[in-house]
């Protein structure tokens, strides 16, 4: 685990109960560089395709069980200026793809 301040476990479960199939975490956290009051950074995969409403509520609801403000990001919403570095971070919580 990168970091004691986030429970990495409960972040996959919560991830696996709102139907991600894929999710790393990126940014200082996946680094080692977080403060206690930094985001949560995580790439994820979604079982089928979901509006960005329904993204909205599964960050939102993430967010609160773990206590911290969550960036959910979808790879199609990953910018292409920031792929190669968090690509380089990504550390895989969630992998039931395959």
């Amino acid at each position: 685990m990168s970091t004691s301040l986030l429970d990495e476990t409960k972040l996959a479960r919560l991830c696996r109960e709102h139907g991600v199939v894929f999710a790393g975490l990126f940014g200082s956290r996946a680094r080692g560089e977080a403060s206690p009051d930094s985001d949560v950074d995580v790439l994820v995969r979604f079982d089928e395709r979901r509006s960005l409403i329904d993204q909205a509520r599964v960050e939102r609801e993430i967010g609160e069980a773990m206590g911290r403000s969550v960036d959910l990001v979808t790879e199609n919403a990953l910018s292409p200026h920031l792929r190669d570095q968090v690509e380089a971070d990504l550390e895989v919580l969630v992998d039931d793809e395959g």
